[in-house]
């Protein structure tokens, strides 16, 4: 563990994007952060708020290892309002050396996607 906090440093990898569709006023933005802790690596998945509507947000996390493989899925429904940030999803997983850990946020409006964030890690 202590290899893979000195590997990683108190780095963290963010990423926030909206989506490309001009027909759809966005309401929201997806965020993805990938955080060292002393158990491992923290996975939290966020929507922002860039105006008021309701969306669905589904964040998926794929780790591959020696360990094996694990695949995880976390979703819900939240009613955004400018500004606001709503934790979709959160979890800290243990990741050996050589791993792969991969992590997408969708968010969608009406039956389309308005935002999307994705991130993989290699410890």
């Amino acid at each position: 563990m202590r290899r893979l906090l000195s590997a990683l440093g108190m780095a963290s990898i963010a990423l926030m994007s909206t989506g490309p569709s001009a027909a759809i006023a966005q309401s929201a933005a997806a965020e993805i952060s990938i955080l060292p802790t002393p158990q491992g690596v923290e996975i939290k998945g966020s929507v922002i708020g860039l105006s008021e509507g309701e969306v669905t947000a589904t964040m998926a996390i794929v780790k591959s290892d020696s360990a094996g493989t694990s695949n995880l899925t976390q979703a819900r429904a939240v009613e955004v309002r400018r500004g606001d940030r709503h934790i979709i999803g959160q979890t800290t997983l243990s990741i050996q050396p050589g791993g792969t850990l991969s992590v997408e946020l969708s968010v969608m409006q009406d039956g389309a996607e308005i935002a999307t964030a994705a991130s993989t890690f290699e410890p």
